[in-house]
Formats: C-alpha cells, structure tokens, sequence
C-alpha cells in the first residue's frame, strides 16, 4: 500500500464559500437538518482542518467526526471478511455492465480505516458507493456522459464515476461546509481531472464547463443549469435532508436531465421538534418527488443494498430510477 497522504487545508477558500453562501438567495441557505452540525463542522475545519479527515469517529456524540461520517467522509470499520464481502458486491453486480470492483480501488489519501484485498486497498464506504454506481449502470452506459450530482457530499461517488468512465463529465453542486471537503478531497485524488470552486465560482454557464473533468460548485450555482441539457442528474440521500420546496426548486433547475437517480428515504426524513432542533421541518416523500419528475417515468424502485451482511434495524432506503417521457406522436 502506498505510503498514506494528506488533504491540503485552504481556509481561505473555504471562508469564500461562507460568505459567497450569505449573498446567495434564501432558498440556497443551509435547511434546517444541517444548520447546527454545519455550524460545529466549520469550526472544527477552522481549528483542526482536514487532518486525517477520513478516520471513523470516536463514541463522543458530539465529535464533529460524526457530522464528517454522516455525509460519507469517513471511513470505517472495515469488514470481518472482505473476501465475503466482495463476493457479496459481486452478487449484487451480477449481470450488470458495471465495472468488477477489483478494478476500483480506493485512495488511501486521508488516513481511511481501510484493508488490503488481493492487493488493492478499499474500504467499508466505497464498497456502498459501488453499490449505487452498479445499480445505475443497469439503466444507462456512464462512459462519454454529463453527470449532475446534488449533494456529492466529500466527493467518493464522483471519484469512483470518474474511475470507472473517465470520459465522462460529472458537475457536482452541494452546501458549503461540504462542498469544501469535497473540493480538497478531489483536487487531492484527480488532480488535473478536477476543476474547483477557485475557477468554477466565475463560470457564468454551462458552456464554460471542461469536458471529461469533475468539477465542483456550491449549491446556489445550480441555477446555470436552467436550460442545460444533461444525460443523468444523480441525487444519493440528501435531497431527503431538505424541505420539499428545496427539493422541487433544484428539481426545476436540473429538468433537462434526460434521467434521474435518486437513492432516497421515500418515506421522508426525521421530522423536527422544532426549528433548530434535529431533523427537517416538513418530510419529502414520494409524492413530492412524483409531482416534481411529472414529465418522467418511474423505470424502476427497489430496496438499496447495503455493503453489510446484514441491514441494520431500520435502514429504508430505497433506489429509483427514472427517465425524461417521450413525447407522444
């Protein structure tokens, strides 16, 4: 394995995202599930920074560790078997184009609780973003693609698209604090593959995006998709983290996705007790994300696996599908 690296701190442009966040609209704020657990993330990039950001987190509840794991910074604990494991990816796989997992190996950059198999270095998370690229790859071929992901989180999802099909083109939007780690994570992995924040903050459209690259914009930038065609919009677990009149402004700026993929609690999040307390104030659900994909087709809905011999008590989220309707002649 090779010698283990760091994320590269760069302050500077993680208070240009704040600041550029508060001159964004009200609809671009930080919702209510992520207000104070954004709030103890930056303070603890401010204090401490990316070192060895991708550890797992302590039994501490109020580790900002936790708040890293909980958008798939982190890594950890990997499995009791990963032979088992792997043959348990290659049963979820199976008769998909997706490409073999031991083809995909994983960076060790950031100190990840990792493990060796067959000579290549993994982890427990990347084995669960495998596991949604490989149900995508059911319903179209990535390769030669643009991608939109909203919410990329610390960026693996794109890292193991880029991997796998490196023609494609991902443009990938989310909230600061995360938007900033997944900025320095991918400038650390792919290197001239990546355009970040420094330049994307000044692009005015799409017609300025560089094909066959991974870029990342902060969540208010998504309104130079209007008008934008794309061939998939990609949304994994976030969009359930917002109110449903969040969700369907992104989805009316991301409407010339020709699919979607969405990886989702259908039932709708944990409801808040308050303002400020855990959880969203309002649920998307289902119904919301019908209404809002009403000119799409539901290809497809099914249970998502999960890298884990057994699911844990509770764990509902579901993968869907869905492609643009063709217009009847």
């Amino acid at each position: 394995m090779a010698p283990q690296e760091q994320v590269e701190d760069d302050l500077p442009l993680l208070e240009q995202m704040l600041v550029d966040q508060q001159q964004a609209e009200s609809i671009y704020q930080t919702t209510n599930y992520w207000l104070e657990k954004n709030k103890r993330l930056v303070a603890h990039l401010r204090a401490i920074g990316l070192l060895n950001f991708r550890r797992p987190p302590g039994d501490d509840p109020a580790d900002p560790r936790r708040i890293l794991a909980s958008f798939g910074a982190t890594d950890g604990p990997p499995p009791a078997s990963p032979e088992n494991m792997v043959r348990l990816l290659e049963r979820h796989s199976g008769g998909s184009p997706a490409l073999d997992i031991r083809s995909l190996q994983t960076s060790n950059i950031g100190d990840p609780c990792g493990f060796i198999f067959e000579d290549r270095f993994y982890t427990a998370s990347w084995f669960n973003f495998y596991l949604r690229y490989v149900y995508v790859s059911r319903f179209m071929d990535l390769s030669r693609k643009v991608i939109v992901e909203i919410g990329p989180g610390s960026g693996k999802q794109a890292h193991m698209l880029k991997m796998a099909h490196p023609d494609c083109t991902i443009l990938a939007f989310d909230i600061p604090p995360q938007s900033y780690v997944a900025n320095q994570y991918l400038a650390a992995v792919l290197g001239d593959d990546f355009v970040g924040y420094d330049e994307t903050r000044s692009f005015t459209s799409l017609s300025d995006f560089r094909q066959g690259k991974v870029h990342i914009f902060c969540n208010w930038q998504v309104e130079i998709l209007r008008g934008f065609s794309f061939d998939l919009l990609w949304n994994a677990a976030s969009f359930q983290e917002m109110e449903p009149d969040v969700v369907a402004h992104y989805l009316e700026a991301c409407s010339g996705a020709s699919n979607v993929y969405l990886m989702q609690v259908m039932t709708g999040q944990r409801v808040a007790a308050e303002a400020g307390a855990i959880g969203v104030l309002q649920p998307t659900t289902i119904e919301n994300y019908r209404t809002s994909l009403k000119d799409y087709e539901l290809l497809d809905m099914f249970a998502a696996p999960l890298a884990m011999p057994v699911h844990p008590v509770g764990y509902s989220y579901v993968d869907s599908f869905w492609a643009k309707a063709q217009p009847s002649r």
